[in-house]
């Protein structure tokens, strides 16, 4: 299996009150945590028999710039105010060719890499056609589909997700629980404070 691993940094940061993924975190842009933990992944994958490579959805050409200069593919996105879908419709159309679609948010940066590999080998061994990360039974972010579901993805619009596609095909999906500090979001300023003060800075990701 060939797996797209779509990273989504098109946040606005309305809520954050200013562009969060290019926040520090302990001396590096909130972004970055998330990048390298999927370089990680496609390493861990590869060993597991799992291919897969890095697809970057951002319209700041700086996050475009450094996520280019490591091997990533990069797409503008210029419909970045209409919220996630837009992103996701842009990394399904540039992901032709793949057996599945895997989407990443870029602002969890405790998800760790090796995390990732586990849920896309698992996911890949399962036989089933979707999948999804979850610490309370509920699926969300991330989120695997097979390319079956592209015409579904592309179709999203708004601030809709792919979770609305995992809740309309629950008996088809797949989930794999995670420690829930895993998958903590950074939405608000205090949830970045908080993590500047618990966060370890030799993390491995």
């Amino acid at each position: 299996m060939h797996v797209a691993l779509i990273y989504m940094a098109s946040g606005r940061g309305r809520r954050f009150g200013s562009n969060k993924l290019l926040a520090d975190l302990n001396g590096r842009p909130l972004y970055q945590y998330g990048f390298r933990a999927l370089q990680q992944a496609v390493r861990e994958m590869a060993v597991r028999g799992v291919a897969g490579h890095i697809l970057v959805v951002s319209p700041y050409q700086e996050i475009r710039v450094w996520c280019c200069r490591r091997g990533a593919l990069v797409y503008d996105n210029p419909q970045a105010d209409e919220g996630i879908a837009a992103s996701i419709r842009i990394g399904t159309e540039r992901s032709a060719g793949v057996d599945a679609l895997a989407f990443f948010v870029a602002d969890q940066p405790l998800l760790r890499g090796r995390t990732i590999a586990c849920f896309l080998a698992g996911f890949a061994a399962s036989g089933k056609p979707l999948g999804a990360m979850t610490n309370t039974g509920r699926p969300g972010n991330p989120a695997v589909f097979l390319s079956a579901y592209r015409t579904e993805l592309a179709g999203l619009r708004g601030d809709t997700g792919g979770c609305s596609l995992l809740l309309a095909h629950e008996d088809d999906l797949w989930r794999f629980a995670v420690p829930p500090e895993q998958l903590i979001d950074v939405d608000w300023t205090d949830d970045l404070i908080r993590l500047k003060t618990n966060f370890n800075s030799k993390h491995d990701i």
